[in-house]
């Protein structure tokens, strides 16, 4: 537990006030406190039952507002209950709402805990997630029964202050901060300039050769030019330094801060004095030179994530609503729901997604999943909410709400991304935090021992100490790195979602494929329906279609697609609610007792053994019918002496052809391709094998390519699917995949996975089927494709928008350029270091070259860490036809379960195998 030292805040680590005594009781012991805003706070935090908060917590809160102060503040907090104010920033969740917050006053992960513990205590609240990286919250709740304010007003009484989070202020917010630091920097490089030109002289003139006056004059200009360098443009330095102190932590700005007021508050001693050295000229070159590198990391952050405030900020807020006498309104976008008609003008950005109904144009989905060039659509197309709409106006039906969208979902999938520091971070944290308190020491001891040199020699030597080590160097090395390559996978439409992705990429040892929909193209076809009892072709389909009408898995989408022109079940037959079994199948009970059952040979009880006999007889006898045909053929025109030779030549081998189409078709339903059963079970426990359906899908084009880099990066590749044995093996053996495990429920899959974890391998899985993701979620790694279903975009750790495969070489590239790059800088800043400051500690540092030196340490391991950016420019593999055209676009996403998701758990649709 975090306690703090005698004399401070049990609360937020402040020092007491003399003369006054707040405390409260805590684990049997009277914890002090130093006001009564931080006594209130600690009150509201135990009666709530959160005490394990303190526990917990790795620093000390924010000092807590005075109740007075605090009942002032959330007064003015029911403007967010007015309807009009609300409707900008409550997203329409069922028959809930969303609500995006920035928070303030959050200092450790604790703080995290203690938010998401309250809020959830509030009634109304479903569900709660809070984002220190990004000081963001997203609350679940149910505005019938709780109120913004009320929301707002619990995180207040617990210390912390929230708004509700809007993007456009944020760019504001960010405009505002760029400018401060350019006018930082101008005064930070005029000062240097000017201070430089002055004390030039100083530097090359020998003794003697300038006057006295004129020296004193230097200096008092150079005094007059370095106080608004150390007021102003120092600011950031020295105001991080005073939070860092006030807590009791040496933070990396605190010796930057201690060597700039030492340094500045000696040459103004020495300036007035007229004794003594002066070092204006360093003092402005380390702050312009440390403001510059922090500037540059500063845009390398914002460049990284501009994508992302691109796609939060594209989406228009309001929206033509059509009603169905064909008058038009105007409504906040927020409030379209599933179903409603809208118009969307040329050249303006769709809001939600939805679905064409009438008009042809062309949409630009740049900005979702980096494809350039324009897509055409046509009523029955669906279009991505963000897509921009470049040529014709359109009607479109709405397929989700707003905050359900495709670029709603990017927007927090990417901010998930950003809510677990990678360990190499929190080493160099931990390490940055020791380092800092260790040169502080340091520079005490070499003051010490330079003192019977004279005062101003050991100010002198302790200030460079202070000045060249680089603790920003340790403190950069890891979050640039990782800010630089989430932007380059960003550009490519690569999104993170986990803090851990790139370290743990680096590391893979072996990669697990999924097969339908990531190294096949996902669009099963139905090849062939065998049929075994009563059931004609027309109405097989159609039953298997009415089982299946509420799956979305592509075997299902196929059948459904076959059975479109069936029309309805035969003899009205009726089916109550399809059950689904995860990765086996569906079923369902008729009006006649009867059971249907699709899916797997065991799920449907199939009599495989029956049923390939009976194929191989219609086979045989369809053989010999023809084999008698074509004997008869040949008979006749044997028989006919005036036939040209050259006729009976084409005859003949027209009969041999088609033999041969017979057997090798029959070859091919009997191996390959995905197969789904039929079968009817009657009241008495009878089942009859009633059909049999046949799939195939292609290798997509560019799956060769991928799988061949894969090896040369020396990884082991698998192949593990739900697929029947024979159709695995086909796509393993074109891939060159050696391992490969066939017909593999959910559980097995996690089976193979942990067994390759036990083995002390590291596994990078990769899939999208909705049976898919319990293994995502299991492997150290995972990647779901762009057509993934609800449950594996939320379970996996990355996810491409674009289907090419090519993400996945990109990614696995850039992860290794990052911790390779991460270790250069922390390998660097260790050796700058260990090198610096002993030359430092022995005089042959003076402070200007000790300024220079800790400067460009930190602009190195900044302009490294961007050397990622610049080589997201690189080319990745080709998209291949067959997996570009109309969809290599960004599909509709969803970071939540739906409830059809839900309800199925993590197992597959009906009559899935994959």
């Amino acid at each position: 537990m975090l306690t703090p030292a005698t004399g401070r805040c049990f609360h937020c680590g402040e020092p007491l006030v003399p003369g006054t005594r707040f405390d409260i009781l805590f684990e049997g012991e009277s914890r002090e406190l130093c006001c009564i805003g931080c006594q209130a706070v600690m009150a509201a935090i135990i009666d709530a039952g959160l005490d394990d908060y303190y526990r917990f917590r790795t620093d000390f809160a924010v000092l807590g507002t005075p109740p007075e102060e605090l009942a002032s503040a959330l007064d003015a907090l029911s403007v967010y209950d007015d309807p009009l104010v609300a409707e900008r920033y409550l997203k329409p969740a069922d028959e809930l709402v969303d609500i995006d917050l920035g928070i303030q006053g959050m200092r450790c992960g604790a703080c995290v805990w203690l938010l998401e513990r309250s809020i959830d205590k509030l009634d109304g609240v479903q569900a709660v997630n809070i984002n220190y990286a990004t000081s963001r919250g997203r609350v679940r709740f149910d505005p019938e029964r709780l109120a913004v304010s009320d929301l707002i007003r619990r995180i207040a009484t617990i210390g912390y202050s929230a708004l509700p989070f809007d993007a456009a202020a944020r760019e504001l917010q960010l405009q505002a901060e760029s400018r401060q630091f350019l006018r930082r920097l101008f005064v930070a490089g005029i000062g240097m300039m000017q201070v430089m030109m002055y004390a030039l002289p100083g530097y090359i003139a020998g003794d003697g050769d300038i006057g006295e006056g004129f020296l004193r004059l230097l200096r008092w200009a150079s005094l007059v030019l370095t106080t608004p360098v150390v007021l102003y443009a120092a600011q950031p330095f020295l105001a991080g330094a005073w939070r860092d102190l006030r807590r009791g932590h040496a933070g990396m700005d605190v010796p930057v801060s201690i060597a700039l007021l030492v340094a500045f508050t000696a040459s103004v001693v020495a300036t007035v004095t007229g004794q003594g050295e002066t070092w204006f000229d360093s003092v402005t070159m380390f702050v312009f030179l440390l403001l510059g590198a922090r500037y540059i990391e500063w845009r390398i952050r914002r460049r990284a994530m501009r994508s992302i405030d691109d796609i939060a900020t594209a989406v228009p807020e309001s929206a033509t609503r059509i009603h169905d006498d064909g008058e038009r309104e105007q409504v906040p976008a927020i409030r379209l729901v599933k179903g409603e008609c809208i118009a969307v003008e040329a050249g303006a950005r769709v809001p939600v997604d939805a679905r064409v109904v009438r008009g042809e144009g062309a949409v630009d989905l740049s900005l979702l999943s980096g494809e350039s060039r324009l897509l055409p659509v046509a009523p029955g197309d669906d279009i991505p909410g963000g897509a921009l709409l470049a040529e014709s106006a359109l009607e479109l039906s709405v397929l989700r709400s707003q905050s359900d969208s495709t670029a709603s979902v990017i927007d927090r999938l990417i901010a998930r991304g950003a809510e677990a520091k990678p360990a190499l971070a929190r080493l160099a944290d931990r390490v940055a935090s020791v380092f800092v308190a260790t040169v502080l020491l340091i520079s005490i001891g070499v003051a010490i021992y330079w003192w019977p040199e004279g005062p101003a020699r050991a100010l002198e030597i302790a200030i460079t100490v202070m000045v060249v080590s680089c603790p920003c160097a340790l403190s950069l090395a890891t979050p640039a790195a990782i800010a630089a390559a989430s932007g380059s996978l960003l550009r490519r439409r690569i999104l993170v979602t986990r803090g851990h992705v790139l370290e743990t990429l680096a590391a893979v040892t072996d990669v697990v494929f999924d097969k339908t929909g990531t190294l096949t193209e996902g669009k099963p076809r139905l090849d062939d329906v065998t049929l075994y009892g009563a059931l004609d072709r027309t109405a097989a389909l159609a039953i298997a279609a009415e089982l299946d009408r509420d799956a979305s898995h592509p075997l299902a989408t196929a059948l459904c697609e076959a059975a479109a022109d069936t029309g309805s079940l035969p003899g009205g037959l009726a089916f109550d609610h399809p059950r689904q079994t995860p990765g086996k199948g569906v079923m369902a009970a008729d009006e006649r007792d009867g059971t249907w059952r699709l899916g797997t040979a065991p799920f449907t009880g199939a009599d495989t053994n029956r049923a390939n006999a009976n194929a191989n007889a219609n086979a045989n006898a369809n053989a010999n019918a023809n084999a008698n045909a074509n004997a008869n053929a040949n008979a006749n025109a044997n028989a006919n002496t005036d036939t040209d030779t050259d006729t009976d030549t084409d005859t003949d081998i027209r009969n041999r052809a088609h033999n041969d189409r017979i057997t090798v078709d029959n070859a091919r339903i009997d191996t390959a391709g995905s197969e789904v059963w039929l079968t009817h079970e009657d009241a008495d426990g009878t089942i009859r094998t009633e059909a049999r359906f046949l799939f195939s899908d292609r290798i997509r084009t560019d799956a060769e390519t991928l799988v061949a880099t894969l090896r040369e990066r020396g990884l082991r590749l698998h192949l593990l699917s739900g697929d029947r044995r024979a159709e695995v093996q086909r796509v393993a053996a074109e891939l060159g995949i050696e391992e490969s495990t066939a017909e593999a429920l959910p559980d097995d899959k996690q089976a193979y996975v942990e067994r390759l974890q036990q083995a002390d391998r590291k596994v990078l899985m990769i899939g999208d089927g909705l049976n898919d993701a319990p293994v995502l979620a299991l492997a150290d790694v995972s990647l779901a494709v762009a057509d993934a279903s609800d449950l594996s975009r939320n379970a996996a750790d990355v996810l491409s928008l674009r289907r090419s495969l090519g993400a996945i070489d990109a990614l696995l590239t850039t992860a290794g350029q990052t911790v390779s790059i991460v270790r250069q800088n922390l390998a660097w800043a260790a050796l700058y270091n260990v090198i610096a400051i002993p030359l430092a500690a022995s005089g042959h540092v003076p402070p200007w070259a000790a300024a220079i030196g800790m400067a460009s340490s930190s602009l190195l391991v900044v302009l490294n860490a961007a050397r990622l950016w610049r080589r997201s420019d690189a080319p990745e593999l080709p998209l291949a036809s067959g997996s570009g055209g109309p969809d290599d676009t960004a599909t509709t996403l969803d970071d939540t379960v739906s409830p059809d998701a839900a309800r199925l758990s993590a197992g597959e649709r009906p009559g899935a195998n994959s």
